[in-house]
């Protein structure tokens, strides 16, 4: 495993999580990597303390809908929308689960992010498992705030049911 003290399992959400943030697709940004920061900086300067039906305690959400969007956001009490707005929804079901943990918040979202995401797949595959169209990653605001901040990422396991 790449990802240095992170925890790979097979996860069952009990409930469905919403979001509501911004989104890539709807925005002025060209669709490049360095677009993702900006995006975030946008959410947390212009929305983020004032984000409709928010959880507490906070939690922030990234969804990447697999080179087709991708959102940033926080997790909302029920699915919402408003002008400039888009949400999005992580069903209940099957996920692989990474949870991970890091000396700082950029060396958790600059360099664990990118290797968990491998470790996701490598484990995924040597378990056979077929993995689903997006992925999020899930930051609850009292964690990533602490001495040693942590987070996790879900990727949905495929159905092999007709």
């Amino acid at each position: 495993m790449k990802t240095k003290d992170a925890r790979i399992e097979r996860f069952h959400l009990d409930a469905p999580i919403h979001m509501t943030g911004l989104s890539l697709a709807g925005s002025d940004l060209p669709p490049a990597f360095e677009s993702l920061g900006i995006l975030w900086d946008r959410f947390h300067t212009q929305l983020r303390d004032c984000l409709p039906g928010a959880v507490q305690p906070a939690v922030e959400v990234g969804v990447s809908l697999m080179e087709k969007d991708y959102m940033v956001g926080g997790q909302t009490a029920s699915p919402s929308q408003g002008p400039g707005l888009a949400s999005f929804t992580i069903p209940a079901g099957d996920y692989v689960k990474g949870s991970f943990s890091a000396g700082s918040f950029g060396e958790l979202v600059d360099g664990k992010l990118q290797t968990i995401w491998e470790d996701i797949s490598a484990w995924a595959k040597k378990q056979g498992l077929a993995l689903g169209r997006f992925s999020a990653e899930i930051y609850p605001q009292d964690t990533v705030s602490l001495p040693r901040p942590s987070m996790y990422c879900l990727c949905p396991i495929q159905s092999t049911e007709p």
